[in-house]
């Protein structure tokens, strides 16, 4: 029978245990056959479909991890080795399920080894029929004393490529600092699939035990390059949003000066480090001197971006053109005097009159 036939008897074909194949044929007939230029579907079942779905099985069995990663633009690749012409070349995927899937698909894994799809979709069915479904719902973890996760997030890490097992061991990582607390799959998935450092994180969930907090920590690029575990932790402890934590330590702004600023102005641990992170995301550093100036003039906010920008271009542009050739005052020192002035007319005048510095302002006590 020819390749592209479609007619033939069709006969039991058994797969041992040790992956040897007993057919009603004989096989090495039929090898000497091929040999002068004959076929038979029976040696592509035996040299190639069996090989790849052996080949296969760890992947569909969720025992090995999907080769899948997740690009620049938030979309899901496959490795590069994974990759073949004519079928996922460059094709980028919504999410890590849809990555794994493909490559449990038996389109991908005939495409990627020359084995004939029938014979792997016919190979896959019969496998499922002793040993149950690849997809669908996750089966259940070998230990049941520590639930990882709802059923719900089982069966999306499942489809993830990720076995109930390894959930359990994954979630062991940090479960002393989340006592009752089921993990997001999000967690999982940026463990397995990113660079997230379960021990890392577990040290930083001492200061915020939470499990979202986890799943957040898990997302981020390079946590540990920036500042230590115990200055992650501090700012997460003050109770600021979690964006705003990152802010902080992106800006530099050591915990520290949060109890510096609370001594010196009386403002609470949270709002505090609120005010520090806003004037950070201006691009602004005030000193002591100046979070003192602000606090005695109940001063707990910071100017916008857009108004800081707009102040210091004008002061710049007043500077050159001044008879004297005064120097503009620096980002911060302008914002702080816009903050204590309320605008940009009104601190224009003041450096025009000399008062270069928001030390230097003649303010009354309130405002």
């Amino acid at each position: 029978m020819g390749r592209a036939e479609t007619r033939g008897e069709r006969h039991a074909v058994i797969v041992r245990p040790d992956w040897s194949v007993a057919t009603p044929h004989d096989m090495a007939a039929e090898r000497i056959a091929a040999a002068f230029g004959g076929y038979t579907s029976c040696l592509d079942l035996v040299d190639k479909t069996i090989p790849a779905f052996r080949a296969a099985l760890p992947l569909l069995s969720r025992r090995a991890r999907a080769a899948i990663r997740r690009d620049k633009r938030g979309d899901w690749r496959l490795a590069v080795e994974q990759q073949t012409d004519g079928c996922c070349k460059g094709r980028a995927f919504r999410s890590p399920g849809a990555a794994a899937r493909h490559l449990r698909d038996p389109g991908h894994i005939a495409h990627a080894t020359g084995c004939p799809r029938w014979q792997l979709v016919a190979l896959m069915k019969a496998a499922e029929s002793a040993w149950g479904q690849w997809e669908g719902v996750a089966p259940a973890a070998a230990s049941e004393e520590d639930e990882a996760g709802d059923e719900a997030t089982l069966d999306e890490l499942w489809d993830a490529g990720i076995h109930p097992d390894e959930v359990t061991a994954l979630a062991a990582e940090v479960a002393a600092q989340l006592p009752d607390q089921a993990l997001p799959a999000s967690y999982f998935l940026n463990v397995v699939y990113g660079s997230a450092d379960p021990s890392w994180i577990a040290e930083v969930l001492r200061y915020r035990p939470d499990a979202n907090t986890a799943a957040w920590l898990s997302q981020l690029s390079g946590p540990a390059e920036l500042a230590s575990t115990a200055e992650w932790g501090a700012w997460l402890a003050f109770g600021v949003p979690r964006s705003d934590v990152l802010a902080a330590i992106e800006a530099g702004i050591p915990s520290e000066k949060v109890a510096t600023t609370v001594g010196i102005s009386g403002w609470r641990p949270g709002t505090a480090a609120a005010i520090l992170i806003r004037w950070a995301k201006t691009g602004c550093s005030p000193t002591t001197e100046h979070l003192q100036l602000l606090a005695r003039h109940w001063i707990d906010w910071a100017p916008s971006n857009a108004a800081i920008d707009a102040l210091e271009q004008e002061a710049q542009t007043a500077a050159a053109f001044s008879p004297v050739r005064l120097q503009s005052p620096d980002r911060t020192e302008l914002g702080v005097m816009l903050a204590l002035l309320g605008t940009r007319r009104a601190v224009l005048r003041s450096l025009a009159s000399g008062h270069v510095t928001a030390a230097a302002l003649d303010l009354p006590l309130s405002r």
